[in-house]
């Protein structure tokens, strides 16, 4: 309120000031001009006098008295110029389409106010016509006029700074006064009369108010106090409404599960809170007099909510709402059903030869010389059941921190290894494999790392093409390791490279069947990585594929 009362009479101040100013240049600049058009007008009648008394050897004599000099020009009736006081009369155009002269041939005087090529500024013009038919002008330059205008306007912006400077000051010490005794009102003791009479009323009220509020904010800070007492530590959310669905009560935890903008729900509508729809669901149900469950996704959590109908009397009172971070929960029961169905369906196929190899055998149905082949794929299929339950037990062991040994490993004698293991594998399909670089050592569980440094390789021998090539890659810049697989085989969906490092996730789902492997083995690297606190990067186009681990220090 002070500043806009400070701001209307300060307005109101500059306002009238400016107005004065203005008024007072334009009065004195018009006053300025008017001096300057009844000296033109008295020149020219006297000068013109004077010719025709005295004929044109008149114009000889005369002297115009003004700063500047007035300029003198006797046209005659035709527009030719006669004479020119400021210049050679015979180079001087025909003047009959000048305003002024072409005033004065019609109506015996003229005048016009226009920019002179001749003294290169602005001039007043008067003309008047003669007897004999010609016509004499006086031009009267405007130079002092442009003067005065920037000494007035000087004159005019100091004084109007100065008057805006006192009003700004007025206004403020009125201002101070008429607030002055609103703000040192003491509204803990609120009499009947303020010290204006038209805001006693007001004061009345606030007063009366104040009372309820008082009361309210007692009841309520019980209220408070014992809700907060019994819900505050409560790592679940608690939310209580009204059969409206009004909150009445709650605790930080379920503003917090909800991820709800809110700082205070109680009094609002449990919509305002959350707008999810599982939670409107849920909460329809109990409103309906149902148990409801839902399960909402806040900030990439799963929140699980179970909302309970309040009768009382037989009618519906209200609705509690309970919350729970069922995140992991739900994770790991997901992670299990997923994994029991990919470890079923990884071991159904082995099963399903064995079972059925061993029932033709003990059947006889195998005929002479047949033996061996059936037992070569039944130990086939054996021996791929070994590498999956070897890699499950391999990934348990990381998944539960087993505690590893850590030693001195060399990044470049893992990476021959690897390459020297695999190099009849590759040559079968006639792919080339490289370990290059310089020696690394870091610290690190010898057995994981050459688990991951082997299934990299194993997979870039796998998906490669023929004739195609592996590069085993060691190499250190600023102080971290890196050991990179690069292949140029088939290459990997950029939509699915975040997805390889799953258990039992295969992209190329219809070569999966024909490319022996357990499906584990990124997953492997992916927990080797971890252990270690390396940085895992995959790289992909339509050909080729490079997988970079990054070991910092």
């Amino acid at each position: 309120m002070k500043g806009r009362i400070f701001r209307l009479s300060f307005l109101l101040a500059a306002a009238a000031a400016l107005a004065a100013c203005a008024l007072t240049m334009f009065f004195g600049l018009n006053s300025y001009f008017n001096a300057v058009k009844a000296g033109a007008a008295s020149d020219a009648r006297h000068i013109g006098a004077g010719i025709e008394m005295a004929g044109p050897d008149y114009l000889g004599r005369v002297s115009v008295k003004s700063a500047p000099p007035r300029r003198v020009t006797w046209i005659g009736a035709d527009g030719a110029v006669l004479y020119e006081s400021d210049g050679d009369a015979a180079f001087a155009p025909n003047h009959l389409d000048r305003p002024e002269v072409a005033g004065a041939m019609a109506s015996g005087v003229g005048e016009s106010v226009r920019r002179s090529d001749t003294i290169q500024g602005w001039a007043y013009y008067y003309a008047v016509r003669l007897a004999d038919g010609s016509a004499l002008r006086v031009a009267a330059p405007l130079f002092g006029m442009l003067k005065s205008f920037m000494v007035y306007s000087l004159l005019v912006a100091t004084l109007l700074l100065a008057l805006m400077a006192c009003a700004g000051a007025v206004s403020s010490v009125v201002t101070r006064r008429i607030v002055e005794p609103l703000t040192s009102l003491d509204l803990d003791s609120i009499g009947e009369q303020g010290p204006y009479d038209e805001i006693s009323p007001l004061l009345r009220r606030i007063r009366s108010q104040k009372r309820q509020i008082a009361d309210q904010l007692a009841s309520l800070e019980r209220q408070r106090a014992d809700f907060a007492a019994i819900t505050r530590n409560m790592s679940e959310g608690f939310i209580a409404m009204d059969a409206g669905g009004v909150v009445l009560a709650h605790n930080p935890s379920a503003l917090r599960l909800l991820d709800s903008p809110t700082a205070n729900a109680t009094g609002q509508h449990i919509y305002t809170v959350s707008r999810g729809r599982e939670l409107r669901s849920a909460v329809e149900g109990a409103m309906a007099g149902q148990d409801a469950e839902a399960v909402l996704e806040v900030l990439g959590r799963k929140v699980l909510v179970s909302a309970r109908p309040v009768v009382e009397g037989g009618q519906r009172r209200g609705v509690t709402l309970i919350l729970m971070d069922a995140t992991e929960r739900l994770e790991r029961e997901r992670l299990r059903r997923e994994f029991a169905s990919n470890v079923s369906h990884e071991l159904k196929t082995p099963l399903t030869v064995l079972s059925g190899s061993a029932e033709l055998m003990m059947g006889g149905m195998v005929e002479p010389g047949g033996t061996r082949r059936f037992g070569e794929a039944m130990y086939k299929e054996a021996q791929r059941m070994t590498a999956l339950v070897n890699d499950l037990l391999f990934l348990s062991r990381l998944d539960e921190g087993t505690a590893l040994d850590f030693e001195d490993v060399d990044l470049l004698a893992l990476a021959r290894g690897a390459a020297e293991r695999f190099a009849g594998k590759a040559a079968e399909r006639g792919v080339t494999i490289t370990a290059t670089g310089n020696p690394t050592v870091i610290r690190g569980a010898r057995s994981v790392l050459d688990a991951m440094v082997c299934n990299l390789t194993d997979n870039a021998v796998k998906y490669n093409v023929e004739g195609g090539r592996v590069t085993i890659a060691v190499t250190r810049e600023r102080g971290m390791a890196a050991l990179a697989v690069e292949d140029t085989g088939i290459g990997i969906p950029k939509e699915e490279q975040e997805r390889i490092f799953e258990r039992f996730y295969r992209v190329d789902k219809g070569r999966g069947n024909a490319i022996p492997g357990t499906g584990l083995g990124l997953a492997i690297v992916k927990h080797a990585a971890m252990v270690h606190g390396a940085k895992l990067e995959v790289a992909s186009g339509g050909w080729g594929t490079r997988v970079s681990v990054g070991f910092g220090g």
